[in-house]
C-alpha cells in the first residue's frame, strides 16, 4: 500500500529520476506518457498541487518501478530535502 499523500512534500526529485531512468527529454514527453497535461506537472514542481496516489500510480503503470521502489523514492526525496 503507497503511503498517504502528505508524505509527497517535494515531487521534483521524484519527477527528476523517472524522467531520467525513462528516458525523457523533457516535462513535455513526461507529461504526455502519463496522460497529463503539462501544466500538471508544472504544478506539481510548484507545489501547486500534492503529488497523490493516483499520480504515482499512473507513473508505477508508465515505469517498471515496483510500489516499494517508488515509494523508498519518495521517501527519501521527502527526508532528504526536510
Amino acid at each position: 500500500m503507497l503511503p498517504s499523500s502528505e508524505l509527497y512534500s517535494d515531487p521534483n526529485g521524484v519527477i527528476e529520476v523517472l524522467i531520467d531512468e525513462l528516458g525523457f527529454d523533457d516535462d513535455e514527453k513526461f507529461a504526455n506518457a502519463l496522460g497529463l497535461p503539462v501544466k500538471t506537472v508544472d504544478q506539481l514542481r510548484r507545489k501547486a498541487i500534492k503529488l497523490e496516489p493516483r499520480l504515482l500510480l499512473q507513473m508505477l503503470e508508465i515505469s517498471e518501478f515496483s510500489t516499494s521502489e517508488l515509494r523508498n523514492l519518495v521517501v527519501a526525496r521527502r527526508t532528504r530535502y526536510h
